[in-house]
């Protein structure tokens, strides 16, 4: 009797535990991590809606953006983006954007960003 007390109150816990565990992942990842997620997927169009909510001057999520743009052929709206940040924080994620963007569009202000 008390083995079959001991294994039901086992199966409770381990059950608990197996809920507890699938609740967790179902909690939404934070927003960078969901863009960053939609871009490595190829979900290039999810990226502005899920960057909405974020500072679009954060040279973070401007980067993300703007790689997005870039990856659906919207060029002038990546270099709208990215521009006036990368602008503001030359050595930021941004302004390497910025920078491939012009090297890929072969502009010669491409150059004028490497500073060695």
């Amino acid at each position: 009797m008390r083995k079959a007390l001991g294994l039901a109150a086992a199966l409770v816990v381990a059950s608990l535990i197996s809920v507890a565990v699938a609740q967790s992942r179902r909690v939404p990842l934070p927003a960078l991590e969901q863009i960053t997620r939609a871009l490595n997927e190829g979900r290039y169009d999810e990226v502005p809606a899920l960057a909405a909510a974020l500072d679009a001057q954060d040279p973070t999520v401007a980067a993300l953006v703007g790689r997005a743009g870039v990856a659906r052929g919207k060029y002038d709206e990546a270099m709208a983006q990215l521009k006036p940040v990368a602008d503001r924080a030359p050595a930021s994620d941004a302004a390497l954007e910025y920078g491939l963007l012009l090297q890929t569009l072969g502009r010669a202000e491409a150059l004028s960003l490497i500073h060695i």
